[in-house]
């Protein structure tokens, strides 16, 4: 028969409304059985792991105020400052799950000595405390996963957007978001991607000369190209680029159309502009009409 999980466990179990028929499997550590357990809440809660922590919180926090009822205010600080203590001791992580359960007790138990606590008042104190650290542990891995997924994610359609958008695809993956540049939540606030900056860069300097080769000397003094929160700054006439549009590969204007698409929308700025419109404009300006057979 499966070895019976402990009192401590059953509490965890009970706090969480979980079946109490659940047992530990053989050989299985009690830190894999509270994961189990942890693992099973969630999959019970499907309004997600922060709504789940908050309805556990309270059930601890119901169970904290049923410990400390009738105590005087030395004991409610002891009873205070002990949980604390536990709760450091289960968040050194350089000591297996159970060698910090027993550190926490231990600390634990040095600040409720002396003040006339029954070992179950001091056990309890301890179950509250560790049951308070393992949820956050636990959570705290489903987050990571969660981010974790959300990059490859984001890679994902990255490597989508590169091949059709590369300026929007460069500001996407510096973890710019909000319409007209990258669409999503503007408020969002995302990690840039690995090697985003270095990408960017390189955007904005092979745009910088392909925008420059259609100016005179003193209109190139603009200054420089930069993406940032408000799109593209550093953008010239649309009709300036005529020639090198025309002339240049696909990729060429693959890169110009993805700029002006993005646009400046800084105050005053020119805003972005859909394709038709780029070649629209590229053909007016062009001799006769060389623009129109620019292929796309």
């Amino acid at each position: 028969m499966a070895p019976k999980s402990g009192a401590w466990w059953r509490s965890l179990q009970r706090t969480l409304g979980i079946d109490d028929d659940d047992e530990k499997g053989p050989g299985e550590s009690d830190a894999d059985f509270a994961a189990r357990i942890l693992d099973r809440y969630l999959e019970l809660n499907p309004q997600g792991p922060t709504a789940a922590q908050t309805a556990a919180d309270n059930a601890l926090d119901r169970q904290h105020a049923q410990l400390i009822s009738g105590m005087d205010n030395a004991s409610r600080e002891a009873i205070n400052r002990a949980q604390i203590a536990a709760q450091k001791a289960l968040q050194d992580t350089r000591f297996t799950f159970d060698e910090r359960m027993q550190n926490a007790r231990i600390a634990a138990d040095k600040e409720m000595q002396n003040l006339g606590f029954t070992h179950a008042e001091k056990l309890q104190a301890v179950e509250i405390a560790a049951q308070k650290a393992l949820q956050a542990e636990r959570l705290a891995q489903e987050r990571e996963f969660r981010e974790e997924d959300q990059k490859i994610e984001r890679q994902k359609t990255f490597t989508e957007m590169l091949g059709n958008d590369p300026v929007r695809a460069a500001l996407f993956a510096l973890g710019i978001s909000g319409d007209p540049l990258t669409g999503g939540d503007p408020k969002q606030n995302l990690e840039a991607l690995e090697g985003a900056e270095e990408f960017a860069g390189q955007t904005e300097q092979v745009l910088g000369g392909l925008l420059n080769q259609g100016l005179g000397a003193d209109e190139k003094a603009r200054g420089p190209v930069t993406l940032g929160q408000t799109g593209v700054q550093g953008l010239v006439p649309i009709e300036k680029t005529a020639r090198t549009f025309a002339q240049g590969s696909g990729n060429t204007r693959k890169l110009l159309t993805s700029a002006f698409g993005v646009g400046d929308n800084s105050e005053g700025g020119a805003g972005g502009i859909d394709e038709d419109e780029v070649f629209r404009r590229i053909a007016a300006v062009t001799p006769s009409g060389g623009g129109k057979n620019v292929v796309r």
